[in-house]
């Protein structure tokens, strides 16, 4: 099969894309735009819940000896095929014309954004398929400036690509970043003190980030308002009422707190964390931000907490339950959109609902 030649800057055909090239002219192999065939095996994420730590959502891909693809397979993990081919005709066309071609790409993950291996290659694709344009890329390019600066100070996490330029990159209204394959294993049990460990080394190498970055409250802030203004049909009546008026008052307790604010990754919990054969090493810095240390201990089990000192106690069960509550509200705007969603928003609820029934006044925390 003759080669396909992508010339330099402009949009050209690829598939069903229109891709932006803005590297030099690449030789690129032609069968790489019947890679993305479309989802043939559905995968459930892993949702790793453990007492005394915010329940998230976390998702990788199993040991090689467990996954086996056939040339030109995409392994899927629920629903929304359309969404998922195109993310992935997106990432295997960008990566094809800086002359990476992928003849196996395997969705690891999808919800908010989708993620795939890019095999045989060790890259990984995570492109934002939600957000759309100017939100999109201004939080896929914070996402990697964060990485590369933890990346230069060796910190224990998986740092971008440097087999092709990282990005972050446009494709259709897409917008990805390009990331090093790190394999692992999704059976991994991880120890809590050993990712207690990790994200304090996390932190340290975190300090002085030069860039500014959104507060924390931020994330609270959306919760707030996906809960109060967006459809959210699955989520019965009563229930938003229960979640919108528990949120209000956690957060009014919080604007009479005293809060320390330091770089954080911001959405810390076991699923972004993974045991390679290097280590501990974390992913997922899309919700990097400032905010007390105790936002980022939401989400490590009772054991991974103890490695820190000066914990304010208080404040970190107050954070936990507005962690859960933020969970909430996102995971009820779309739960048919992927199981993982649909049990982590049920499962967040129903704890809400246990430890603060439908009292509409006092916070027991």
């Amino acid at each position: 099969m003759p080669a396909l030649l992508l010339s330099t800057h402009g949009l050209r055909p690829h598939g069903r894309l229109l891709v932006r090239v803005t590297a030099p002219e690449w030789q690129v192999d032609a069968a790489s735009e019947d890679a993305a065939d479309r989802p043939e095996v559905q995968r459930r994420a892993t949702i790793a819940a453990s007492e005394g730590a915010t329940v998230l959502l976390g998702a990788s891909e199993p040991a090689a000896d467990r996954s086996s693809a056939v040339a030109g397979e995409v392994i899927a993990m629920s629903a929304e095929p359309k969404r998922v081919d195109f993310a992935v005709e997106a990432a295997v066309a960008i990566a094809a014309t800086y002359g990476v071609v992928s003849t196996r790409p395997k969705v690891m993950h999808h919800s908010n954004n989708v993620v795939v291996h890019l095999a045989p290659a060790a890259v990984v694709a995570k492109v934002a398929t939600l957000k759309k344009g100017e939100q999109a890329g201004a939080s896929t390019a914070r996402e990697l400036a964060v990485a590369r600066f933890l990346a230069e100070r060796n910190a224990p996490m998986v740092p971008p690509t440097t087999i092709l330029p990282a990005g972050p990159h446009s494709a259709d209204g897409l917008e990805l970043g390009f990331w090093t394959y790190c394999r692992h294993d999704v059976n991994d049990e991880l120890d809590g003190r050993a990712a207690g460990r990790s994200l304090a080394a996390l932190h340290k190498a975190l300090e002085g980030y030069p860039t500014e970055l959104p507060p924390f409250a931020a994330q609270v802030e959306h919760a707030a308002a996906v809960l109060a203004d967006e459809p959210l049909p699955a989520l019965p009546r009563d229930d938003r009422a229960f979640l919108a008026d528990l949120l209000e008052r956690l957060s009014a307790r919080l604007d009479t707190t005293s809060l320390s604010a330091r770089p954080l990754h911001g959405e810390v919990h076991l699923g972004n964390l993974l045991a390679g054969a290097e280590g501990l090493r974390w992913i997922d810095f899309e919700a990097a931000c400032t905010g007390p240390l105790e936002w980022d201990l939401t989400g490590l089990p009772d054991a991974g907490v103890e490695v820190f000192d000066h914990v304010d106690s208080s404040l970190l069960a107050l954070l936990r339950e507005v962690r859960s509550c933020c969970v909430a509200a996102w995971c009820w705007r779309n739960p048919e959109r992927a199981p993982e969603l649909r049990e982590a928003a049920e499962l967040h609820l129903a704890r809400l609902r246990r430890r603060h029934g439908r009292r509409s006044r006092g916070i027991d925390v």
